[in-house]
């Protein structure tokens, strides 16, 4: 028998189920969201593609978190049209997030070529570049790709970046310094660049099927109610 609310027990457990599976999607998403800002903060945004790549899923992060709540309320509400435009638009999500997450895990699968230009560019003085190795090896406290001799002179000089060294500002950074940087950059960007790259994709799986569930509660919600609507008006 119908309930006051219009749907019997079965749809009903369909409606809480939808809302929280919109529930859990609108946390995936401010995670995923999350996880992007957070590396867009570093100076990896400056590698490549990679920038664009973060602030799109930054982006598909807020839009999960808004189309959640739109499924949210079409739940709550009992809105047939509001749970079919909630699982039209899930559906362009989830396409665009699978493309951003396959981008990331591929893109951190060549973090080893990227870094090595990067460091190559930097070294033969392109200016952005430079900044960007430089902002790498301050935070990552490392010094050149494998080791401080990247930076080596023909000439003999001994003079590294100040990125090189721990607190230099003005002073400079020799080879000799007790400041210095002894570890390669490689290692320590890779790992980090294919740490976020599994983050990205197992969060992205997550929330993928989470949404697949979301379109799947949400569509035969708004056919239910639907088909509630049409006895209604055969009364």
């Amino acid at each position: 028998m119908p309930t006051e609310t219009g749907l019997n027990c079965h749809n009903g457990t369909i409606k809480y189920l939808l809302f929280v599976a919109n529930f859990a999607i609108a946390l995936c998403g401010l995670v995923g969201m999350a996880l992007a800002a957070s590396l867009l903060a570093t100076d990896a945004r400056n590698v490549g593609d990679l920038g664009w790549t973060l602030g799109v899923i930054s982006t598909i992060g807020f839009l999960t978190f808004f189309i959640a709540s739109l499924g949210c309320l079409g739940a709550i509400r009992e809105n047939s049209r509001i749970l079919i435009a909630y699982a039209a638009c899930l559906l362009a999500v989830i396409v665009s997030q699978i493309i951003a997450c396959g981008v990331l895990i591929a893109y951190s699968d060549f973090a080893d070529q990227t870094i090595d230009r990067m460091f190559l560019h930097a070294k033969m003085g392109d200016p952005l570049f430079g900044y960007t190795v430089a902002s790498i090896q301050s935070k990552f406290h490392c010094c050149g790709y494998n080791s401080p001799s990247f930076w080596y002179r023909s000439n003999g000089s001994d003079l590294l970046p100040t990125s090189c060294c721990d607190g230099v500002l003005l002073d400079k950074c020799t080879r000799d310094d007790a400041r210095l940087f002894n570890v390669g950059c490689r290692s320590a960007f890779v790992d980090f660049v294919k740490k976020y790259g599994i983050a990205f994709g197992t969060v992205g799986l997550a929330i993928a099927l989470l949404q697949t569930l979301g379109i799947w509660f949400s569509l035969a919600l708004a056919a239910r109610i639907r088909d509630l609507e049409r006895r209604m008006k055969g009364l």
